[in-house]
């Protein structure tokens, strides 16, 4: 797998394009590679891919390999979890609330003890609140999100257990990261909050991962394991400062293709199967859930996916999964296994 991104960076700031996105990069290093054309989109908010009579445009990580109405469905997470649960897939059970819901939301949750509070048509982890089970605390978030998302938060049980990204292509698994909480691991001598900024000097500038937070629900998080940002852990002690997995709040993308049981493997073809117009998703599931533990749950699909999980992961073996990609674009330019 080529890892030098130049000839994708230097392409694409001819083009006009200043913002560098890693899923871009792989994605347009993996075409021009292939001598694949590489242009900007007549309105000059994507990247249009040619080749032949071929073409086909791409947009960090959303693309014209998945219908519209597809996209529309995954846009709103209540959505794409109603049509699951209708073929019989488990998932999170989330409900839609209004704004002026606030009292029947906190009735309906009461009866799971720790929930899941999030915009219907949030991204990338933003706003997500997760194992809340405070009424005052309760109230302070839904109204949060109901402010900043139109009036609409989403609210499902909390599940501990672990939470995984499948990268489907063209109806199949090429990829697959456990995406494990915000954590920091122990050296005997240096605080969490050291810790913490020590790790987010590694995590500066990363293709992939987000720096790690330490605000006050992170500290508060701390305080429900008896630690504090002045505790000190063992060295080689893991130290979970958040029990949020996406890497934007600070959680570690763990490379686990290959790894999935073959139940795990049925259950992920069983959501791409009830997807029918996804060519290109991620799929997030919990594994191993607990007091459950061999209960799979859907928590989201995403038509947009963020290729340089796969490619720039925090620990194991990277994927080329911009390479099935455009297989799927231009399958005349697939590469021969053997090569």
């Amino acid at each position: 797998m080529s890892t030098n991104l130049d000839d994708a960076m230097m392409h694409l700031r001819h083009l006009g394009f200043h913002k560098m996105v890693y899923s871009n990069l792989v994605l347009v290093q993996e075409a021009l590679d292939r001598g694949i054309t590489v242009q900007k989109s007549a309105t000059g908010r994507s990247i249009t891919l040619k080749n032949g009579n071929r073409k086909h445009w791409w947009r960090g990580g959303n693309c014209s390999l998945n219908t519209n109405l597809m996209k529309r469905v995954s846009l709103y997470k209540s959505a794409t979890n109603a049509l699951l649960r209708a073929q019989g897939i488990n998932t999170a059970n989330s409900q839609l609330f209004e704004s002026d819901d606030l009292a029947v939301a906190w009735l309906w949750a009461q009866k799971y003890g720790s929930v899941v509070l999030k915009p219907d048509a949030g991204q990338g982890g933003s706003d997500v609140f997760v194992g809340v089970s405070e009424e005052k605390d309760f109230a302070q978030k839904f109204e949060y999100i109901a402010a900043r998302y139109g009036g609409k938060v989403i609210i499902e049980p909390y599940f501990a257990g672990d939470q995984y990204r499948c990268l489907a292509v063209n109806g199949k698994v090429v990829a697959v990261s456990w995406m494990r909480p915000a954590s920091v691991v122990g050296d005997g001598k240096s605080k969490i909050s050291k810790l913490v900024r020590m790790k987010n000097k590694e995590r500066k500038n990363h293709e992939s991962h987000e720096p790690l937070l330490l605000t006050d629900i992170e500290e508060s998080f701390l305080a429900t394991q008896g630690l504090s940002k002045a505790s000190i852990p063992a060295e080689g002690e893991r130290v979970f400062i958040s029990n949020i997995s996406n890497l934007q709040r600070g959680g570690d993308s763990i490379d686990a293709t290959g790894t999935l049981s073959e139940e795990q493997q049925e259950r992920v073809q069983e959501v791409i199967s009830a997807l029918p117009g996804m060519k290109l998703g991620g799929i997030d599931l919990m594994f191993n859930v607990e007091g459950q533990p061999s209960q799979t749950v859907v928590l989201e699909v995403n038509t947009s996916p963020q290729l340089s999980i796969h490619h720039f992961p925090w620990e194991g073996e990277a994927r080329n999964v911009a390479a099935n990609v455009v297989d799927t674009f231009f399958p005349e330019t697939a590469k021969v296994a053997a090569e």
